[in-house]
């Protein structure tokens, strides 16, 4: 992810003992957007804690995903199928999972699918949406049904 790329900024900030605070800026749009800061999510105090699904069928994107989150303090699961993801969630562990990064093309499934199932299963959950390309699909779009952000790729680690 490069906020530059999209016209914005990145500010982060960490305290030892207390956790990090990651604030993306962006330039006004015209899709309504809702109001979240981490505290509403349900990373809130226990961000160090949260226990994220990664869910892409790009080896290399969702290992380089999983390491840089892992030496920040975060559980990661690492999913390249998404089948088999949605399954752990919404049959084996529907508890478990406090954020769910899932790509959005991933050969015939779409990441946005299920996200309103997901919510509905956890409500408070963390979901955000990644594409390298859907002509199809905006960010107003993502976000209108239930991710909390949505990122085009590649990403951009730091």
């Amino acid at each position: 992810m490069s906020a530059v790329a999209h016209s914005g900024a990145l500010e982060a900030r960490t305290t030892e003992g207390i956790g990090s605070r990651i604030k993306l800026c962006f330039p006004a749009t015209k899709v309504a957007l809702p109001s979240v800061t981490i505290e509403q999510t349900a990373i809130g105090d226990a961000a160090r804690n949260a226990r994220i699904m990664i869910v892409d069928d790009n080896v290399d994107v969702a290992d380089t995903l999983s390491i840089s989150l892992s030496s920040m303090g975060y559980q990661t699961a690492v999913f390249y199928e998404p089948l088999q993801a949605y399954d752990v969630f919404f049959k084996k562990e529907p508890g478990r999972w406090d954020v769910v990064l899932t790509d959005q093309l991933m050969g015939p499934h779409r990441g946005l699918n299920p996200i309103g199932r997901l919510r509905g299963l956890r409500p408070n959950g963390v979901y955000i949406l990644m594409a390298g390309y859907d002509g199809n699909l905006t960010a107003g779009a993502a976000i209108e049904k239930g991710a909390l952000a949505y990122f085009e790729k590649p990403l951009e680690y730091s």
